[in-house]
């Protein structure tokens, strides 16, 4: 199940998402599985006070395996 696809439709790019907490989880940074256009478009559209990570930010400990566009994400939410 995708619940990024509904928040990404072409009205709601020009919008902010304002919430008070969001949760992501399951981003698997470093994996091939790892839906990073859609994630950066995400928190790129994202207003919120707290924002919680929750488990499997990272597919390895091995960080060679990020590419270019992972670190961005890290970028981001730093």
């Amino acid at each position: 199940m995708n619940i990024l696809k509904p928040l990404l439709k072409q009205d709601m790019k020009q919008q902010k998402i304002m919430n008070e907490l969001t949760v992501i989880s399951d981003i698997h940074l470093g994996s091939n599985i790892c839906q990073i256009d859609k994630l950066s478009k995400f928190l790129d559209n994202l207003k919120t006070q707290t924002l919680i990570i929750n488990g499997d930010l990272f597919d390895s400990w091995d960080f060679r395996r990020l590419r270019k566009d992972h670190w961005k994400i890290l970028k981001k939410l730093r």
